[in-house]
């Protein structure tokens, strides 16, 4: 990986990100199901942030058959 120079700005930056990582919860220690357990499908959120699985929307028919007239 190529070295480069940060700001002292961008450094500050860095380094709250890698303290959030660091201080973020592992999945094991995570209660209850992971989410993937729990929806299988496409995911939604509510206004509160709670997921919630999403209905799948029914595709149109298409009709491949060749109309004749």
């Amino acid at each position: 990986m190529t070295d480069i120079e940060l700001t002292e700005e961008q450094q500050a930056i860095l380094a709250q990100l890698e303290a959030a990582v660091a201080a973020r919860p592992k999945e094991e220690d995570l209660e209850g199901e992971p989410m993937s357990d729990k929806f299988s499908g496409p995911i939604g959120f509510d206004d509160n942030g709670n997921p919630f699985p999403l209905k799948p929307t029914p595709r149109p028919q298409q009709n491949d058959a060749k109309k004749e007239d």
